[in-house]
């Protein structure tokens, strides 16, 4: 068995990358997040047989009338950057 304290809590993956990069040990940061930083070598992948579970991710709302543009704008958003981040869902 392993034990460890860690020494940091980071609840934003922005910071966490960042801590990661300057060498603060393993962290959980999704590949969604950041890949370049694997890509570029700037961080390694240590545990590859461990994934994050998969989540449904829906947006629901009650049609378009009256619909802050804050959600309307992260749905035009998500919508457009479903395809790049993830290609091999069906369109």
């Amino acid at each position: 068995m392993v034990t460890f304290k860690p020494d940091i809590a980071i609840n934003d993956y922005s910071g966490l990358a960042a801590a990661l990069i300057k060498g603060g040990g393993i962290g959980d940061l999704p590949p969604i997040v950041a890949p370049h930083l694997v890509e570029s070598g700037q961080l390694v992948e240590v545990m590859l047989p461990w994934q994050f579970r998969p989540i449904d991710l829906a947006i629901l709302h009650l049609g378009n009338r009256h619909m802050p543009r804050a959600i309307r704008l992260f749905k035009d958003f998500a919508v457009k950057m479903t395809p790049t981040l993830f290609p091999g869902l069906p369109s």
